[in-house]
């Protein structure tokens, strides 16, 4: 079966693992501290799930950041069922069952709850402080998400569709080092560490210093949903240039071509002989003067008549 298939799986089997592991250890504490009222496990566990939906949905988004990070072969393929998966719950089933909120907060709400009076019980089931922390960060979180759906179904789509955006442009980190147990770790610090700066943005302290500092004015519901847009934005950014950036390293470059030069052996020119020719013998004077006397005066005149030696 091709990986990417199963990305559905893995958000939605996250997803109802986060849900059910969060509002049964809420309905079991809260049992065991109103021991004597009847319901109150199965009213504190619709209390918890309902509330507890935007987190399971973050953690279902890391859980599929996990698998990808195992299984990286058709990356895009993976990241549009992700998206498929994420839109299904983000805009059909956490608000149907934010619709039953009001309900469920009444039948929570309607239960006396009497502790216990067992200091041994309270000191066992007493919190930790980590978990008092976490809760602390947490459920302003879910109680604003909530308020917003209360408000409108679109202030609810734009409230949290801006933190999920966010959200999502975390992958990054999930590549961000060759080392995948760190990457691995950095989403649950960068989910607390949202989480906590989350705690100080949603106070008016914060607004009002964002009202003062624009020169213009803007309504109040849009102040946060633009800063996590330019927040995403600017992860998103980064994340395009650092994929690019590794694209340029991964691609073989290229070789300039260099012109083989051909050695071809040198052929000696074979040398002409050098053919010596004979001086001349120069005669000497004497035997000059001797010939040319031999040649113009005969030794022997009788030859010769009066005639030719007239002439």
């Amino acid at each position: 079966m091709k990986n990417w298939l199963l990305v559905p799986l893995v958000f939605i089997l996250n997803f109802v693992l986060a849900v059910l592991a969060f509002s049964i250890s809420v309905g079991i504490w809260q049992s065991l501290m109103y021991g004597d009222v009847s319901g109150i496990f199965f009213s504190s566990f619709l209390h918890c799930l309902y509330l507890i939906l935007p987190i399971a949905c973050i953690i279902s988004i890391f859980a599929v950041y996990v698998f990808m990070m195992r299984h990286s072969e058709k990356r895009g393929l993976s990241f549009l069922a992700l998206i498929i998966s994420f839109a299904l719950f983000f805009a059909l089933i956490i608000p149907l069952v934010y619709s039953q909120g009001e309900k469920i907060n009444q039948a929570f709400n309607s239960k006396e709850k009497v502790s216990i009076d067992d200091k041994h019980l309270e000191t066992f089931i007493e919190r930790p402080v980590f978990v008092q922390a976490a809760g602390s960060i947490v459920r302003p979180f879910v109680h604003d998400i909530y308020e917003q759906y209360k408000a409108s179904y679109t202030s609810y789509l734009i409230f949290s569709g801006s933190i999920f955006l966010l959200i999502f442009s975390l992958w990054v980190f999930t590549t961000i080092t060759e080392w995948k147990i760190v990457n691995f770790t950095l989403l649950p610090l960068l989910l607390i560490l949202i989480l906590y700066a989350y705690s100080y943005i949603r106070t008016d302290d914060f607004i009002l210093s964002i009202e003062d500092v624009l020169p213009f004015a803007i309504p109040k519901f849009w102040i946060r949903p633009v800063l996590f847009c330019l927040a995403a934005l600017l992860i998103y950014i980064y994340t395009m240039m650092l994929l690019l950036v590794r694209r340029a390293k991964k691609m073989p470059k290229k070789q300039k071509i260099k012109k083989q030069k051909i050695n071809v052996p040198k052929v000696k020119k074979p040398k002409v002989p050098k053919i010596k020719m004979p001086k001349p013998v120069k005669p000497k004077k004497g035997e000059k003067i001797k010939e040319e006397f031999e040649t113009f005066i005969p030794d022997n005149l009788g030859d010769f008549g009066e005639a030719d030696i007239d002439a």
